[in-house]
């Protein structure tokens, strides 16, 4: 029985604490977790922001290594693209340089800063 594919768009405190919580209760099952990001190995804790911006905090202490965090999380799979889109007939997300497949899917790219 092949595997069921859930995937995940967006690795910031959203999307890793979701693949986390997946990961601990599907982790004897036949599901397999994809978290996609936009090309960054690094989550940023925006919480952390305002105290970098008035200086009581460096920059390093928001940043995250997404590897690092997931390593251990033997089903989920951490995919350094930028999804680019999703063909929700056909169960299809899309990067640049690939297509993937998947049965659930879950929307966590957090907000934009317009320019």
């Amino acid at each position: 029985m092949p595997k069921k594919i859930i995937a995940i768009a967006g690795a910031g405190l959203a999307g890793v604490y979701i693949a986390s919580r997946l990961s601990r209760k599907l982790r004897h099952t036949d599901y397999q977790i994809l978290l996609f990001n936009d090309g960054s190995e690094d989550m940023t804790l925006q919480s952390v922001l305002p105290q970098i911006a008035v200086g009581t905090v460096k920059y390093q202490a928001a940043l995250y290594n997404l590897k690092q965090i997931l390593k251990h999380k033997k089903n989920v799979e951490f995919i350094n693209q930028e999804v680019i889109d999703v063909d929700f007939d056909r169960n299809i997300l899309m990067t640049r340089l690939n297509d993937y497949q998947f049965d659930y899917f879950v929307a966590a790219t957090g907000s934009f800063v317009s320019d």
